[in-house]
């Protein structure tokens, strides 16, 4: 009997390599207590892998489309395993009868299983994501590593198959023209924005990388054409930008994912490691706009529609692997001023990870962070408490709740409904940070703190997390010219363990994210 989506037939080699995968999955899925609830057999071999289909149910459940490979549940979560050889017809199909049968709520998850890393990463284009939406994707050879991880650790009594090499997905760093589709600007007196682009296509940026960007609209010349030198006059000549800015992101969104979607998804943690979405296709970057800075007011002056090229995605990208590594209880942001927004996009990351996260914030006044998406009108703009509220109502859609959010500001009589009173502070959030872990007895967890500010909040905080044992990430921002670790315009003097000597490494290819232990502060 063949199967609805697939090719005449299915090999036997197919068969076998569904096996194996299943019995992967089955070692990944019960360190989460997920068991196996279905399973259709004419999409895997029996006795192969220590697969017995007898032992299993294979009635597919009314509320299980066809072409679902298998289902795992715990309590009333499920995962809807499909591989990816069938149509992309079918695939769309089912996707769609799984998301409108949970009604939003992710208490039943399409996931996809490809057969290599190319064909996942070929999937998860933002052009193809109407053929699997508000669906997962893994692929075996994800898949197998993490089974093999486990094994070693001892959450298998035996090795199914021998180890591979790791090999990870790498994204080249692409040249992408962007729309605008928002610049808001933030805050009282607007000294700050939010800019919202969509890229022509897909683009994947991981947190603790960064992009470089356009200040002017793509077609508009710095310098129209020659100009007879006798014609200029010099006093009324303004200064333009000529290279690209770095910029961390702030947010980004995918593709059939409300903006909220974080605060429903509960990813099984072992599982979600091998998890993917379609890649992003908008993101956000929160700027101030210096005194002096050219390219900043540049920025602020982009309209809706604007067409920017971005290059990217810029920077290392392991930080989260290396998290996962060190098997983190609890996370810690500290941002100060604009360096909490790049610190969003991460909480984005560690939230899908299933990550316990306390966001800490440090802000001239509460009012700088509330903006209006009509018209802005300057000085004269009001604010209530239910206007939005840059990062704290970021990390309110990934999950985080009130409680969780902490914000300090220089001058009293901030408030914000947002959140808890207890949670403001009147100060420095280094100063707040160190009174919640002096009143919270930290170390009876274990901890990984990551900041994002100025140098002297971060030297402050690189002391504060020593004396509790903490280990404190931080992400550092400097002035660079090209981005990819050329100009050396953007180095800081480093040290690691061990060595004899200190040296300049560079932010932009070394880092941006360094351990502040390394960092030799000035």
């Amino acid at each position: 009997m063949g199967i609805k989506g697939y090719p005449a037939g299915i090999s036997a080699n197919i068969l076998n390599d569904n096996s194996l995968c299943l019995s992967l999955l089955r070692i990944i899925l019960s360190i989460d207590k997920y068991r196996i609830i279905y399973i259709d057999p004419c999409q895997f071999k029996d006795d192969a892998f220590g697969l017995n289909l007898r032992e299993m149910n294979c009635l597919r459940p009314m509320d299980t489309p066809e072409g679902v490979a298998f289902v795992a549940q715990h309590d009333k979560k499920k995962l809807l395993f499909c591989f990816g050889d069938q149509g992309p017809a079918r695939l769309s199909e089912i996707a769609n009868m799984i998301r409108d049968s949970d009604k939003g709520q992710f208490d039943s998850i399409g996931i996809m299983i490809v057969r290599d890393e190319a064909g996942m990463k070929d999937r998860r284009r933002v052009s193809k994501a109407d053929e699997w939406p508000r669906g997962f994707f893994s692929c075996f050879e994800e898949i197998r590593r993490k089974a093999e991880e486990l094994t070693a650790k001892g959450h298998s009594g035996r090795h199914t198959c021998a180890p591979l090499t790791e090999s990870h997905m790498r994204t080249s760093i692409m040249s992408v023209m962007a729309e605008v589709k928002e610049n808001i600007p933030v805050g009282e007196n607007g000294g700050h924005y939010k800019l919202r682009f969509q890229t022509a296509r897909s683009f994947n940026v991981t947190p603790g990388q960064f992009i470089m960007t356009d200040t002017t609209p793509r077609g508009q010349d710095t310098i129209a054409g020659p100009v007879a030198l006798e014609s200029m006059n010099f006093s009324r000549i303004a200064p333009r930008s000529y290279l690209k800015r770095p910029f961390g992101i702030h947010r980004s969104f995918y593709r059939h994912f409300d903006k909220d979607y974080l605060q429903k998804l509960s990813l099984p943690p072992a599982l979600a490691t091998v998890l993917h979405t379609v890649f992003p296709d908008e993101f956000e970057i929160f700027y101030k706009v210096l005194t002096n800075g050219v390219g900043t007011k540049e920025l602020s002056g982009l309209k809706k529609g604007a067409r920017i090229q971005i290059v990217g995605p810029l920077g290392k990208d392991r930080i989260i692997r290396e998290i996962r590594d060190e098997a983190v209880e609890e996370i810690h942001v500290i941002g100060g001023g604009v360096g909490m927004a790049p610190l969003i996009f991460m909480v984005q990351a560690l939230r899908y990870y299933s990550y316990n996260v306390k966001a800490f914030i440090g802000t001239e006044k509460i009012s700088m962070l509330k903006y209006k998406r009509e018209a802005f009108d300057g000085l004269d703009a009001t604010f209530t408490d239910e206007d939005p509220a840059i990062y704290i109502d970021d990390l309110l859609e990934t999950g985080l709740k009130g409680e969780d959010i902490y914000v300090s500001s220089a001058g009293p009589g901030s408030s914000c409904a947002k959140i808890p009173e207890n949670n403001l502070y009147e100060g420095f959030v280094s100063d707040q940070y160190n009174k919640y872990l002096r009143d919270a007895s930290a170390g009876r967890k274990k901890i990984l703190a990551l900041a994002c500010g100025p140098t002297g909040m971060m030297k402050a905080l690189a002391s504060i997390t020593g004396g509790y044992g903490i280990p404190l990430k931080v992400l550092m921002e400097k002035r660079m010219a090209c981005g990819i670790g050329v100009c050396l315009s953007c180095v800081c003097e480093t040290k690691k363990p061990g060595e004899a000597e200190s040296k300049y490494s560079r932010v932009c290819a070394d880092g941006p994210i360094f351990n502040a232990s390394e960092i030799i502060w000035q």
